[in-house]
């Protein structure tokens, strides 16, 4: 994709931040009193993530498939895991499964209703049992879908 512009964020009175479909930006974000922080893009964009201990909640959301990902997400889930409430996309959740695995410690509220079509839970399993395991999850969301199959019945 070219080379990514850095985008410097430093602000003590920040506390909301939304990025929609980055392509090209490297964000460097520093906003100690951030308390909700919501990504939607195509690309795992670079982030250098500082002073979040504030952060509340979070809603991420990779819109592209798992495949067609190349990056590494550990420094987007390590800057967030302080979060108590989470928000993931199917293939969010699959890029959770990176090494090391971060602990959300704090996370109490896990919200994965958000998937688009059927999902593959064997390709979420590690960063599905890391939120499960290393949290005191308080709520859990999530819509299991199941196939299912009408048959046509002849009434002669």
């Amino acid at each position: 994709m070219g080379n990514k512009s850095n985008i410097n964020i430093s602000h003590h009175l920040l506390k909301r931040w939304t990025i929609l479909h980055s392509y090209t930006h490297y964000f460097m974000i520093d906003t100690p009193n951030l308390a909700n922080f919501k990504s939607i893009s195509h690309e795992v964009t670079g982030y250098s993530l500082k002073n979040l201990e504030s952060i509340v909640s979070a809603d991420i959301h990779f819109v592209s498939e798992y495949n067609y990902l190349q990056a590494d997400a550990t420094a987007l889930f390590r800057g967030i895991c302080n979060v108590r409430s989470l928000v993931l996309s199917a293939t969010s959740l699959m890029l959770l499964s990176c090494e090391p695995l971060p602990v959300f410690a704090d996370l109490m509220e896990l919200d994965m209703r958000h998937y688009y079509g059927l999902i593959d839970w064997s390709s979420s399993d590690k960063g599905l049992e890391t939120l499960l395991t290393s949290s005191q999850l308080e709520k859990l969301y999530f819509i299991q879908m199941k196939k299912i199959v009408l048959e046509r019945q002849s009434i002669f």
